[in-house]
């Protein structure tokens, strides 16, 4: 028997809205299966890659091809041992037990170092900055009585900032944060590149016997202990760290040990109580995306985070203190976000109690994410073991440009190279040149073409080395990309140079804008978990219906809170008040 089917006008709506319900129903029973997700990560730490210095410095290093790089030197220079000053010493006897050569905003001071061994050098200085006018210290560095290289004429050393007091709560529970006052805090920091390109410290070759290192003030006042004169900055691999820990006897904590900031009872120590930071730009803020921030409230202002973008340019830092209940080894884990650079991920240095612990330590990673991540230090596959002492320990965070450092500063020598050509192209055509003329450009600006093409190459080459530092592919590259294209296009249509020289300009201003986006290194931070590995951590994210709730509660909230109230500390219904028009 033979059936027949008719496919009708209605049976094909009938169709269409089943597969419409079906395709609803499943993705929001997807998005409510994903809501239950833990939302745990590792950060995939890992060895930074080569650092690649560009431009000027670059140029200074090739000039010691076969340079040494001498281990196991410290060369420490003190206060009293100063060949040449015009400052005076500050006495710290009490404090810290040591004399200090008080660097004010004007003068110098010279020592004489002998080198047993020619070769490259790291220079740290150990010091403390003075109250001034509240700007970073800068100083210029020079080495026999001249500077080295161009980045050496003004290198920043950071002051310390923190809350000076209590947060303020306004009659209806909204938090208002405090006053950011500097706290005089004695530091250690070596002298590097302040915008962050070159992520280790900078190089300085010493030529064997007797030299002349001089520390010459350019604006701000800080006291200073010691100048060191080093080997260059080192340190182990985890793996190594790992075997040191077995040699040590160091043994993992159990038993669901937690560290906390002032109440033993708490299993976290919270973002906002930071005790130190680089700036007084950083500070607790107010987040209420997740019923889950700690603490959180629907409609109130409530300070429970740090960071975000204010806390997104290369050398900022954070510190936080917390105590651990007994001596061992941890993991560290943080409720963070990272939900500005879609397909970057966000590079942090992490120090424990003021040192590096391995080079691993030095790329710590947060992807990108739209919602909060429950991220442990660790490589791709296991989590990180830190050895913590009982008692009071510090963790520092400092942002960094990682592994897109070397990236960066390759744009910036290609944005240095065409505006230069450009440059030399406008002084032939002037800014609105005839499309009709032939300018010649290429018979007048010798090596035009290969100028072009190698940017090009080069541009290429950056975009596909990005999207492997990043794992994925980016927007961020779409700026480069373009570039590269038009290069392209010129070296193939040499005459249309000119027609193009609008675009060729917005598109080098593209690539600074680039170079500005992928420096900004935002993340934000709810906790910090110092724990056991056998602590069940909890999970980033509410599901579905609690995150759907607060968010009624805190759309029905809006319309009953009163918005003016916000700021008002006490009510005085006696106080004078006047009426403002504003025109």
């Amino acid at each position: 028997m033979k059936l027949k089917f008719k496919v009708t006008e209605q049976l094909i709506k009938r169709v269409v809205l089943w597969a419409i319900v079906v395709a609803l129903v499943w993705i929001f029973g997807s998005v409510i299966v994903r809501s239950y997700g833990s939302g745990h990560k590792l950060s995939n730490n890992t060895l930074l890659d080569d650092i690649v210095p560009m431009g000027i410095y670059k140029e200074y290093l090739d000039q010691y091809p076969n340079a040494a790089y001498p281990e196991g030197v410290d060369i420490k220079l003190l206060p009293e041992e100063v060949f040449d000053t015009t400052f005076s010493t500050k006495d710290y006897t009490e404090e810290f037990g040591l004399i200090s050569l008080n660097t004010t905003s004007e003068g110098y001071a010279t020592w004489k170092v002998t080198i047993a061994q020619a070769g490259f050098y790291n220079i740290y200085i150990d010091y403390i900055p003075e109250i001034d006018r509240g700007t970073d210290i800068e100083r210029r560095i020079k080495l026999n009585g001249e500077v080295p290289y161009d980045d050496l004429e003004n290198v920043a050393f950071q002051r310390v900032w923190g809350d000076g007091g209590e947060k303020i709560v306004d009659v209806t529970g909204n938090e208002i944060k405090p006053r950011q006052v500097e706290i005089p805090t004695r530091r250690v920091a070596y002298v590097r590149d302040t915008i962050g390109y070159v992520t280790e410290p900078y190089l300085i070759y010493f030529p064997q016997g007797e030299n002349e290192l001089t520390i010459e003030s350019v604006r701000e006042t800080m006291s200073v202990f010691s100048v060191h004169v080093a080997s260059k900055e080192a340190y182990p691999t985890y793996q190594e760290m790992v075997e040191h820990y077995e040699q040590q006897g160091y043994q993992k904590v159990s038993g669901e040990v937690t560290a906390y900031y002032d109440d033993p009872e708490s299993i976290w120590i919270e973002g906002e109580d930071a005790v130190l930071r680089s700036s007084p730009t950083i500070y607790a803020i107010s987040d209420r995306s997740s019923v889950y921030n700690s603490p959180s409230d629907p409609v109130r202002i409530i300070l429970n985070s740090i960071g975000g973008p204010k806390w997104s340019n290369p050398g900022d830092w954070i510190t936080w203190e917390f105590t651990v209940p007994e001596t061992g080894l941890y993991n560290i884990s943080l409720r963070a976000r990272q939900s500005t650079s879609r397909g970057l991920f966000s590079t942090r240095k992490v120090y424990v109690n003021g040192e590096i612990p391995f080079a691993e330590a030095l790329n710590t990673k947060f992807i990108y994410a739209s919602d909060w991540s429950m991220v442990t230090l660790g490589s791709d596959t296991e989590p990180f073991y830190f050895y913590l002492e009982e008692g009071v320990n510090q963790i520092t965070m400092e942002v960094s440009l990682g592994d897109y450092g070397t990236q960066i500063n390759r744009v910036q020598q290609i944005i240095d190279d065409l505006n230069a050509t450009y440059r030399r192209i406008i002084a032939i055509t002037g800014i609105n040149p005839d499309k009709y003329t032939d300018y010649f450009l290429t018979d007048r600006i010798p090596n035009l073409l290969e100028t072009f093409e190698n940017a090009a190459d080069e541009l290429d080459d950056i975009a596909q080395t990005i999207t492997e530092i990043s794992g994925e592919k980016s927007s961020e590259t779409a700026s480069l990309e373009t570039m590269g294209v038009q290069l392209r296009n010129f070296v193939r249509r040499h005459r249309t140079i000119q027609q193009n020289l609008g675009s060729f300009s917005t598109n080098i201003s593209a690539l600074g804008t680039w170079i500005l986006t992928v420096s900004s290194q935002a993340l934000t931070v709810d906790y910090i978990m110092v724990h056991s590995d056998d602590v069940n951590l909890p999970k980033a994210n509410p599901n579905f219906f609690r995150g759907t709730w607060f968010g009624l509660r805190a759309f029905f909230g809006s319309f009953f809170f009163d918005y003016s109230s916000i700021g008002t500390t006490e009510l005085n219904e006696e106080a004078p008040t006047i009426e403002v028009w504003l025109l």
